[in-house]
């Protein structure tokens, strides 16, 4: 229990709530969290803070996956890492080019 003294100031830090990540998915691609480099698959779990992170994985071919996820107590939340995925890191803003079915190039 904190306990501050009337009239007083104190620092205290309250721990955030963490969830568990585990990775599932193609070996060697290099993973961060929230700009945190985890390093590459395979990982074992980590815990990290509850709430929505940013996931990303590096391919050795320059592309990337990305992916806004929630992290949630008692989880396990699983990130699939898939190469198929991933968008070419070198395209201005990640962009993708997308064509409806019939359409010209």
């Amino acid at each position: 229990m904190l306990q501050i003294d009337p009239g007083a100031v104190t620092a205290y830090t309250v721990p955030l709530p963490t969830g568990t990540v585990r990775f599932d998915g193609d070996a060697g691609a290099d993973i961060t969290i929230d700009g945190k480099r985890l390093g590459p698959l395979p990982l074992a779990p980590v815990q990290v803070p509850t709430g929505t992170r940013e996931f990303t994985a590096r391919f050795e071919d320059g592309r990337e996956q990305v992916e806004q996820i929630d992290v949630v107590v008692g989880g396990p939340t699983t990130l699939t890492v898939d190469a198929s995925r991933a968008i070419d890191a070198s395209t201005p803003n990640g962009a993708l080019s997308v064509f409806p079915p019939g359409s010209r190039r």
